[in-house]
């Protein structure tokens, strides 16, 4: 138990340097926003806050959008449930609903013509078209700071993109192996939970610079105590793997050995900090490459076999995308 305490104090030190570092180097962000707006495109007549003009004589400078790196959106965000909405009443048709996370650029890019066919429809709007608007003006909202002009926010800055905090009650024992008998609570990061109270306070942001960015998310999660899977019901899905998955058998005691998954009680109460996701990136010709534990997500449900997914706790992983 003292080793699990000071493996959780650990975790939560160098959560909160981490986050503590994200808003130092936002220090040097404000300089950097302010450097280069000479090579900026002139807002065109009539144009939106989002739309520039890009002189195609002269070169691309950095406060061109396409040379920009842009933060992947967490999968847990509401985001996507409310884009796939927009892509059921037929509003957008240009998003991967099978591979996530995307960039807030490549949002940006898919709303494009979703405001073009709701401003078609206004003189024949019916529910799904004023609903279909109540959805795209949220998401427009929430990528304004993003479509205020290229130099203006893009060249270099700093966001702290959400402080949360979530209070989970539970009544009843349950189930924690999705393996064996399920899972009551899925695609959550493989927070700890169990009977009664739980909470999960954390932050994100980003620092960008240019074509680079980093991106840090840490949470402190609390969990309660729990009794756990009894020792009999413990061995007999034990030995119910042992032909599935070629579990060893323990010669001292005769049995299966007990996969760590299986939540055998007791369980203690578990209170510590946990680095969601934190990653650099680079944006070139058009590629995202990104490197740290970062999000995942491969399929176009909200479960399937051998499908990446948030079910976990992240990885860390070294990843290229294709960005539109």
């Amino acid at each position: 138990m003292k080793s699990s305490g000071r493996l959780g104090r650990t975790r939560a030190v160098c959560l909160a340097t981490l986050l503590a570092g994200l808003v130092l180097v936002s220090g040097g962000a404000p300089a950097a926003g302010q450097a280069g707006t000479a090579g900026a495109g002139t807002a065109a007549p009539g144009t939106g806050a989002g739309q520039w003009d890009s002189d195609s004589s002269r070169p691309e400078t950095v406060c061109e959008p396409s040379v920009l790196d842009s933060p992947y959106i967490p999968v847990d965000s509401w985001v996507y449930p409310a884009v796939l909405r927009l892509y059921s009443l037929g509003y957008v048709d240009s998003v991967y609903l099978g591979m996530r996370p995307w960039t807030r650029s490549s949002l940006e890019h898919a709303l494009e013509e979703t405001g073009e066919r709701i401003e078609d429809e206004e003189d024949d709007a019916g529910p799904a078209t004023d609903e279909a608007k109540g959805i795209y003006d949220a998401l427009i909202h929430m990528l304004s700071d993003d479509m205020q002009g290229p130099c203006l926010t893009h060249q270099g800055g700093t966001r702290v993109e959400s402080v949360y905090s979530v209070a989970r009650a539970i009544s009843g024992t349950p189930l924690r192996d999705s393996y064996h008998l399920g899972s009551t609570i899925i695609n959550d990061y493989g927070r700890p939970y169990e009977n009664g109270f739980n909470n999960y306070s954390g932050a994100s942001g980003y620092v960008s610079a240019g074509r680079f960015l980093l991106y840090a998310r840490g949470e402190f999660q609390a969990a309660p105590s729990a009794a756990g899977y009894s020792a009999a019901l413990t061995q007999t899905l034990a030995a119910e793997d042992v032909g599935l998955l070629s579990i060893a058998i323990n010669p001292a005691t005769g049995l299966p050995y007990i996969q760590t998954t299986i939540p055998t009680g007791p369980i203690g109460a578990t209170t510590h900090g946990r680095v969601i996701e934190a990653y650099a990136s680079a944006h070139y010709l058009n590629h995202e490459f990104s490197f740290g534990k970062q999000d995942d997500w491969l399929g176009p449900g909200l479960g399937g076999g051998m499908a990446y997914s948030n079910n976990a706790e992240n990885i860390y992983s070294l990843d290229r995308k294709s960005v539109v």
